[in-house]
């Protein structure tokens, strides 16, 4: 390719537009009511008694584990 010289005369002269400013008009500010929503009230879950069992019996077994280890290195 070769480049294309650009001559002052090739290129349009531009266009320009004025645009008159209208100052605006200060507008009131609205006061708009937010609507009141209650906050989610969060209750805990409660644990049913097979996941208590199953708790004391994980606790149990690291109890067991541990006193194991210790029997075995002492």
């Amino acid at each position: 390719m070769s480049p294309v010289p650009i001559r002052p005369d090739g290129v349009p002269s531009a266009v320009v537009r004025r645009f008159t400013i209208v100052p605006e008009q200060p507008q009131a500010v609205r006061h708009v009511d937010v609507p009141h929503v209650p906050s989610p009230q969060v209750v805990p879950r409660q644990i049913d008694p097979v996941g208590l069992r199953l708790m004391a019996l994980m606790l149990e077994n690291e109890e067991l584990r541990t006193e194991l280890d210790q029997l075995r290195t002492g």
